[in-house]
């Protein structure tokens, strides 16, 4: 994965069209193919390596938690060790920012393989990758926590993209990108922080409905606030971020949940299908941002090579930042909501043992 990922920023000095097809050759190894199983098995490594659901809950959370953490420090770091390196212009100084990051993250990953124990007694997998994706999809729970990674990852992608064309071209204020990151992303990570201590006291469906409420909350204070306001902006960026923090952190930690339940509805784990979820939800969370964004700019005639945009591009982007959060959290909230396996959980689970017993 690393090597992979050193390779996307090695674009050969050639003809636009090779480097077209070497970067999208090079981009889909790193992400789609390895980032996409090291994820996998990492996220469904303590549904193996744990049986109690709170112990599980937790050591997902607290992944979720450094994930965050992580995000953070490389969104505020990247540039200045690139500058130390050589500068942004340099090639050279880019692959070696990624090499230094790629090996702290390799220190932390081989961690994983080397001192983390897998206890748990595995059912046989299934037959094939079909055969387990139909699994997954005849499991409602896993459905939900789907739909919850996916509106999760269109709002976080949305508040590191959309932003963008909000500051620089309605505000007129791109310096504020840092802060709003900053009261975005931030909260939700010391958050996550305390969320693990709280699981087993208060249900993960309570948490990530609150959560929601919190982001439409602010998102609504938004919209009806003084659209030039710096200080009223930054405000109910908080109050968002500070909701992000619960359907991000606890994604995972319900995944978990769903494979107790499809152990008990459909007789088998198949963690490592279900736990796909996370990296699905984010492949297609970013992908149907990233498409309606560019759909998006194009209908309302964004021209990144004007200093000002016209006034019907500028009111296009304003309702975009504003109204399409309030129909992601929407969605957000609905599957939320319709999570309600908690509850049944420890009866599935003594219905399982008893089987098993049987057996």
């Amino acid at each position: 994965m690393l090597a992979s990922v050193v390779l996307t920023f090695l674009v050969p000095d050639t003809t636009p069209a090779l480097q077209l097809a070497f970067i999208f050759v090079t981009y889909n190894l790193f992400n789609t193919i390895f980032y996409t199983i090291v994820c996998a098995a990492a996220a469904s490594l303590p549904s193996y390596a744990a049986d109690d659901p709170t112990d599980r809950s937790q050591m997902l959370a607290y992944s979720m938690l450094f994930a965050a953490g992580m995000q953070v420090v490389v969104a505020s770091k990247i540039m200045p060790i690139v500058e130390y390196f050589g500068g942004m212009n340099s090639q050279a100084a880019w692959v070696k920012a990624t090499l230094f990051f790629g090996a702290i993250g390799l220190v932390f990953l081989f961690l994983n393989a080397f001192f983390v124990k897998e206890r748990v007694e595995n059912d046989k997998p299934a037959e094939n990758v079909l055969k387990g994706a139909g699994f997954a999809f005849r499991n409602k729970y896993w459905i939900y926590t789907l739909v919850i990674g996916i509106c999760a990852n269109i709002l976080l992608i949305f508040n590191l993209s959309v932003s963008v064309y909000y500051l620089k071209d309605v505000m007129g204020n791109l310096g504020l990108m840092g802060s709003f990151i900053a009261v975005s992303n931030v909260p939700g990570v010391f958050l996550m922080m305390v969320v693990p201590s709280v699981l087993g006291k208060i249900s993960k469906r309570a948490l990530v409905v609150f959560g929601t409420v919190l982001i439409l909350a602010g998102q609504i204070l938004f919209i009806l606030g003084p659209s030039d306001n710096v200080t009223w902006f930054l405000a109910t960026g908080l109050i968002k971020g500070i909701g992000m923090g619960f359907p991000m952190g606890l994604a995972g930690a319900m995944i978990g949940d769903c494979v107790d339940y499809g152990e008990w509805k459909l007789g088998t784990r198949v963690q490592s299908v279900l736990f796909a979820a996370n990296t699905v939800g984010q492949k297609i969370g970013q992908g149907l941002l990233t498409s309606l964004l560019g759909i998006f700019l194009a209908a309302v005639g964004y021209d990144g090579l004007k200093e000002v945009q016209s006034e019907a591009t500028i009111a296009g982007i304003d309702g975009f930042f504003k109204y399409g959060p309030v129909v992601v959290c929407i969605f957000l909230g609905v599957a939320a909501y319709l999570f309600t396996i908690e509850k049944d959980l420890p009866t599935m689970r003594k219905e399982v043992a008893e089987r098993k017993t049987h057996a």
